[in-house]
């Protein structure tokens, strides 16, 4: 959307009409948009022209506003049911593999759910929680080829394969 080119911008339509809400408008490539719980924030990652640099984590309010910029993280999003937590994919390290992680509402704390083997190129992405926040789903990448669905028990991080 928006200014075109390379930049891309979140909007929000609002359900039986009307003009849909330009919400971005900064350089970047805004994408995986995903509503708070409240309905009242949208949570994106704002990438920039380089492969090589982490994502900005931004929360704006649905209907426009200041943005706030939570943390940097490499891909992946969604808000928890209760709100206070975003799933993400990250890495420690320059040579980490990109595993899932539990991060704050604030991006003051995070912790790490998944640990793929960088050995053999493992890689976590696309993380989403469970209707009632107790799970997490991801995608395991085997050296960017082939993927599978995995769950990760929040409480326990036992992780179990589905496919």
């Amino acid at each position: 959307g928006g200014g075109g080119g390379a930049n891309r911008d979140v909007y929000v339509s609002i359900l039986g009409g009307g003009e849909p809400v330009w919400l971005t408008s900064e350089a970047g490539i805004d994408v995986q948009p995903v509503w708070s719980p409240d309905g009242l924030y949208v949570a994106f990652l704002r990438t920039g022209q380089k492969f090589d640099e982490k994502a900005h984590l931004i929360v704006i309010p649905a209907f426009g506003g200041q943005e706030m910029e939570i943390a940097r993280v490499w891909s992946g999003l969604d808000w928890s049911p209760d709100g206070k937590s975003f799933a993400v994919c990250d890495q420690e390290g320059s040579g980490g593999a990109n595993a899932v992680y539990l991060l704050s509402r604030n991006g003051e704390s995070r912790f790490a759910l998944t640990h793929p083997d960088p050995k053999r190129s493992e890689f976590d992405t696309f993380p989403k929680f469970s209707p009632d926040g107790r799970y997490i789903a991801f995608i395991r990448t085997l050296s960017g080829v082939s993927g599978d669905i995995f769950i990760c028990d929040i409480q326990n991080k036992n992780i179990r394969q589905l496919t």
